[in-house]
């Protein structure tokens, strides 16, 4: 689904399906920061009771009513996983599948992980699947501002791609 650049509407095409209503009226877009992908100095919020997409600078991830979410993307057309590889020295591990959907689907097809860890639970919750692609928004961590690339950052650390 296209993002719309213009009127401020950005998000509404992928709230539409969701929701039947635009983003900013939509309660499972409110708390989700949308990246700007370098068109601004912030990535923009959707925010609960609030008429249209809010500038994320000034505001912090927390919990409850200031928890935000990172809006995100992966893959849904894809195999399953490949074993884990064995840990290298970066101390993380890797593993790999196959996926169609062309270039979209290139950042679902590795998937790396800290061995001291274990397997991660970034507590992503599942929004919308749309052909190839399913759509994710992802806690951003509490106590980060929500500047330029804060969406990019979270979907990156979470395998994600931001939308």
């Amino acid at each position: 689904l296209p993002i719309i650049t213009e009127g401020c509407k950005w998000m509404d095409p992928l709230a539409q399906p969701i929701c039947n209503t635009g983003a900013t009226q939509c309660p499972d877009f409110a708390g989700v920061a949308l990246s700007m992908h370098g068109q601004h100095n912030s990535d923009f919020l959707v925010l609960k009771n609030k008429n249209g997409y809010q500038s994320g600078e000034h505001y912090v991830a927390g919990t409850g009513d200031e928890s935000f979410y990172a809006f995100c993307a992966v893959c849904s057309s894809c195999q399953g996983w490949s074993e884990w590889s064995s840990c290298g020295a970066t101390c993380k591990r890797t593993r790999t599948r196959t996926c169609s959907g062309g270039n979209d689907c290139a950042p679902s097809r590795t998937s790396d992980q800290q061995c001291q860890d274990g397997r991660c639970n970034p507590a992503q919750v599942q929004l919308y699947i749309d052909g190839d692609l399913t759509y994710y928004k992802v806690p951003i961590a509490e106590g980060t501002k929500i500047v330029a690339g804060t969406a990019v950052a979270t979907c990156d650390a979470a395998g994600m791609t931001a939308v």
